[in-house]
């Protein structure tokens, strides 16, 4: 009989997969109480999906009353999604000790400075602006939901488990960031040749593309990056905040961290949103790397400033335009905004449909970037700049093929974009196998999924397809059946 039941799981993952529905209602007192099961008046719902065995990802849809006050919802989510996360959140911490000691060791004395600056100031700013700006309410917002996170964790601690601070938690969301605070504040510790920046750091494709004849467009993203991220949940947060004009986001996610890090997301506004990460080379660090473009005390990091925009922005010049202040020079990146309300199937791409920021250090990049689309029927993003100074200004004009914008990953998706028209052939231009026995190309593999796949010749990466959206919304499959089919509201496997 037990065959017959691992038999039966194989084939019906969905069945043996846990699934549970928790309620947490806060009373005015500060009291609390998690119920199993939909409770009506709660101040916040959670449904979670232990699938991470049958499809390589948790699933946490988060939603919240927009009758109590915000700070209480904030507050319960965090709790809500520490509760019921607990064990990912201790196995996501001590890879993320493991594999990145520097962020959270005293090795480092000036990126620790740093890193507590940024919390105090954001901290600081939030309980001063929070009620009447718009962009600093956000961060109070998620700054609670953050600490919440954390108390609730600790209130959950068991012995043999580490014992997890508030900073701790603020230290695993700004691991992006580290990629420049590193090299920045801690030189020793960071890579010195293009080889050795490969080696460090993972990697994104994503690259966004429209069908012919403007039947469908579609967007969509990769990650390869260590084994230790492999800790994966797909995440919808539904908040009924007052501060907000967005109240959903879904996007590939990992334990503790509230924001994507790949970076994936789809917005109730019906934007699409990727990014990839922008290496700043040895020879530039010391033009770009400078108190001024990277003061904590003045800056808001990528991370919150990504997740401020997703809940604010109605359209891509408004994301953009949102994302842009209080540029803090650290996890610079490309991004790709679509705003799905602008499209219609079959008519020709209005302006304003694909929007493209890029960021350095002292230095935003962004522009109404349709007509790119309307020539070339796709924009690739692989991890350099497109536009041209800023691909002098970060060094990738003096490295190999291998780095440029218009390397192998670039002719690779030149090859192969033309050809797709349906969301399968989409998924095709990702596969890894395009890659194989190319020469100098961008990575090398022999697996077919599109989930979790390794590399023979790095035997440390993986790769996983964080989004893939078209017009028509993501299948009901993707956040178990949460999503309605016609939304573009949440990123799949």
């Amino acid at each position: 009989m037990r065959s017959v039941f691992v038999l039966a799981c194989l084939f019906a993952a969905v069945l043996c997969a846990k699934t549970v529905t928790v309620s947490l209602t806060i009373h005015d007192d500060d009291s609390y109480k998690f119920e199993h099961g939909h409770v009506s008046g709660a101040t916040a719902w959670a449904h979670y999906e232990e699938s991470y065995e049958e499809i390589g990802w948790q699933k946490l849809h988060l939603r919240t009353n927009h009758k109590d006050s915000d700070e209480q919802q904030a507050r319960a989510a965090g709790m809500l999604e520490a509760h019921l996360t607990h064990g990912d959140i201790v196995t996501f911490y001590r890879n993320a000790v493991e594999s990145n000691p520097v962020m959270f060791d005293n090795s480092c004395p000036a990126l620790q400075k740093y890193i507590e600056d940024s919390y105090n100031h954001l901290t600081a700013e939030a309980l001063s602006q929070g009620d009447t700006n718009p962009e600093w309410g956000m961060v109070m917002l998620y700054l609670e939901q953050l600490n919440s996170m954390g108390t609730q964790y600790r209130r959950d601690m068991v012995a043999g488990e580490p014992s997890i601070s508030d900073l701790d938690f603020y230290r695993m969301n700004m691991a992006g960031e580290g990629d420049d605070l590193v090299p920045y504040l801690c030189p020793n510790n960071a890579p010195q040749n293009a080889d050795e920046e490969d080696a460090r750091y993972g990697h994104c494709t994503g690259a966004v593309r429209v069908a012919p004849g403007n039947a469908e467009l579609f967007i969509g993203q990769d990650t390869w990056s260590s084994y230790s991220s492999m800790n994966r949940i797909l995440k919808r947060y539904s908040f009924g905040y007052q501060r907000a004009t967005v109240g959903d986001v879904s996007f590939s996610s990992y334990p503790a961290t509230l924001f994507s890090m790949d970076d994936f997301y789809t917005t109730g506004a019906k934007l699409a949103i990727l990014e990839t990460t922008f290496v700043i080379f040895a020879a530039q660090r010391a033009e770009l790397y400078t108190h001024d473009n990277m003061n904590p005390l003045a800056t808001v990091p990528t991370w919150m400033r990504a997740m401020v925009a997703n809940t604010l922005a109605q359209n891509g010049e408004e994301w953009t335009a949102i994302f842009a202040k209080y540029n803090s020079g650290t996890y610079n990146n490309q991004w790709l905004v679509v705003d799905y309300k602008l499209f219609t199937p079959g008519k020709a791409l209005e302006s304003n449909t694909v929007w493209m920021l890029e960021q350095l250090p002292g230095h935003i990049h962004r522009m109404d970037n349709t007509p790119l689309l309307r020539s070339n029927k796709w924009i690739p993003s692989v991890n350099a700049p497109s536009y041209a100074p800023f691909h002098k200004l970060a060094g990738y004009d003096d490295q190999t093929p291998y780095w440029q914008y218009h390397g192998p990953r670039y002719h690779i998706f030149s090859e192969r974009m033309g050809n797709v028209k349906t969301m399968a052939d989409f998924k095709v231009g990702f596969s890894p196998l395009l890659f194989l026995h190319r020469d100098s190309c961008a990575i090398t593999t022999t697996s077919t999924t599109l989930t979790r796949t390794a590399t023979p010749d790095r035997p440390s990466r993986r790769v996983t397809t964080s989004g893939l959206t078209t017009s028509r919304g993501i299948p009901p499959s993707a956040l178990a059946g949460s999503i309605p089919r016609s939304q573009t509201a949440s990123s799949s496997p």
